[in-house]
């Protein structure tokens, strides 16, 4: 590339990442692997590309449990080898009757690069689990019978969860790689026993967070996740010295997003101005439209690092209809594939290969800049640039005596 050419690519990242920075505050809770993760995600430039689920068994219909085992290889026949940068794993039983534990798949992802997410949907501590409670798994995470009391100190089944959650916390500790945490979601929803609660669930989170805290757990980024389709996220935000990711979850028709989704997003990127913003859960109805202008998009969301996918069909959030839904598959037309596979190609898109250094995204990005950069194009095919590193836009007039002509 010409000397002009590479600098007008890095004057682009420069500003780019100066004017989304996010300011580097105390994470005491991380040890040195963990924070320096934090630290490349907080700083990276474009968006990780990450798989929450895929639902999405070969033939119709087909008996399909969304394990990594399964989702990986369906995901490659799928979409190739562009493999997502971050993979989250169920770590609790989610109205199974048992939790399914992924810990040496988690091990092989995280030491392939990639970024480990591990989502906890318990279910219903204080009801018997088995059979329907209309219409839901009695004692499920779906079961909201007795909300949160029973796990709290004092409560029914406190000391059943406080086992629970200590034995959890050790077996993360052993896992021994950075990991993102995102216990308790959409708490915003009713959806879950511990949902539409705020103040106890502020009390839930904080406990757990001491508690992983005692057993030495020093690996884990927290990631706090309310549902972007429902209002009053903000008032279940625990605090920020519990907090290092915002996540929110999001499904919709639209071709882009919807007004309440975006004011949701924007409301949440209030609380904490020094954490990433995530959309921890993206279910996008599967639309041209959307794929194609996802990048344009996503660009209005401050401090937005990444999402991850959930892919399906026939879930109620896309109105219970079998054959509609977020997933892309071979039933999907040619321009709809055309368009996730322009995405996933695009250098914004950081997968796998481009986040753990194995392919050319590595190359392109360089050290994070965070100022204002003044650039003018010239006759005679001179560029005229000069950088103001820590500045802000009101705080730049012009250009400087200090200001460097180059030429190709």
């Amino acid at each position: 590339m010409h000397r002009l050419g590479c600098l007008i690519a890095m004057m682009a990242a420069l500003h780019a990442s100066g004017a989304d920075s996010i300011p580097l505050t105390p994470r005491p809770h991380m040890d040195e692997a963990t924070l320096k993760l934090y630290n490349r995600i907080r700083t990276t430039d474009g968006l990780l590309l990450g798989l929450g689920e895929l639902f999405a068994p070969p033939v119709p219909r087909q008996r399909w449990e969304p394990l990594y085992d399964n989702s990986m290889p369906r995901w490659r026949q799928l979409y190739g080898e562009t493999l997502p940068a971050c993979y989250e794993f169920e770590i609790g039983e989610a109205n199974r009757p048992k939790a399914i534990r992924e810990w040496d798949q988690a091990k092989r992802y995280a030491d392939l690069g990639g970024v480990v997410w591990l989502q906890l949907s318990l279910n219903n501590f204080s009801v018997p689990h088995g059979g329907q409670r209309s219409p839901r798994v009695a004692g499920g995470m779906n079961d909201r019978s007795n909300g949160l009391d029973p796990v709290l100190p004092g409560g029914s089944a406190h000391e059943k969860f406080m086992a629970y959650m200590r034995q959890l916390a050790r077996e993360i500790k052993e896992f021994s790689r950075p990991c993102v945490l995102r216990p308790f979601h959409e708490m915003n929803g009713r959806w879950f026993w511990w949902g539409a609660q705020p103040d106890k669930y502020k009390t839930l989170w904080r406990f757990v967070f001491d508690l992983f805290k005692q057993e030495g757990v020093r690996n884990v980024i927290w990631c706090w996740a309310p549902s972007a389709n429902v209002p009053r996220g903000p008032d279940y935000y625990p605090g920020d010295d519990t907090v290092d990711i915002i996540g929110t979850s999001q499904y919709f028709d639209d071709g882009g997003l919807p007004k309440d989704v975006l004011a949701g997003l924007l409301e949440l990127a209030k609380l904490g101005p020094d954490k990433p913003l995530w959309l921890a859960e993206l279910g996008p109805l599967a639309r041209v439209d959307f794929w194609r202008d996802a990048h344009a998009n996503f660009a209005v969301i401050p401090r937005l690092r990444g999402f991850n996918l959930w892919l399906a069909r026939g879930w109620h959030v896309w109105g219970s209809q079998p054959d509609r839904g977020s997933l892309i598959d071979e039933t999907s037309s040619p321009k709809l594939k055309e368009a996730f596979a322009a995405f996933l190609r695009d250098k914004r898109t950081i997968r796998l290969d481009r986040w753990s250094g194995t392919g050319r995204r590595a190359a392109l990005n360089p050290p994070s800049f965070q100022g204002v950069v003044l650039a003018q194009v010239l006759p005679n095919r001179k560029l005229k640039f000069e950088a103001f590193p820590g500045k802000t836009d009101a705080e730049v007039n012009g250009f400087t005596g200090a200001a460097k002509t180059y030429e190709r």
